[in-house]
């Protein structure tokens, strides 16, 4: 079985690897058992030591890990022009800030959509990639 830390010869981990199969429903349930697993040995180890652990030494969360091309399973989508995946995945992050009848301001988080401390990324990679961002967004 593809665990958490395990990924192919690119680099993809299992949840690269449901979004370039278009699988969101398999996404969002394997992503929601990673949380509940990190949850419970959170929970675990605050029982068993009193020692704090560093944020800083915790391994980024599943859907925020790079593969060999600095890509994660967002961006990877939107390379491949998966725009059924990218669009499902932006709504998934969304956040709704406020409604007010059919006017919804809606935050996109832009810890993913912002490539531009990744210095492996192309330029042309990076462009494709906010071009996607832009059509799901605006149009």
């Amino acid at each position: 079985m593809f665990g958490n830390n395990q990924a192919d010869s690119h680099g993809n981990n299992i949840l690269h690897m449901l979004a370039i199969c278009n699988q969101p429903d398999i996404y969002a349930k394997y992503k929601a058992r990673w949380i509940q697993q990190k949850t419970i040995n959170a929970l675990v180890d605050m029982s068993h030591t009193e020692t704090i652990r560093l944020k800083s030494s915790e391994p980024p969360k599943l859907w925020n890990r790079l593969n060999n091309r600095g890509l994660t399973p967002l961006t990877l989508v939107a390379s491949l022009g998966r725009s059924n995946m990218l669009s499902w995945l932006l709504q998934e992050r969304k956040i709704v800030q406020w409604s007010y009848g059919d006017v919804t301001c809606e935050l996109h988080p832009l810890d993913q959509l912002d490539l531009g401390f990744h210095k492996e990324v192309s330029h042309q990679l990076k462009l494709k990639l906010y071009i996607y961002i832009y059509i799901y967004i605006y149009i």
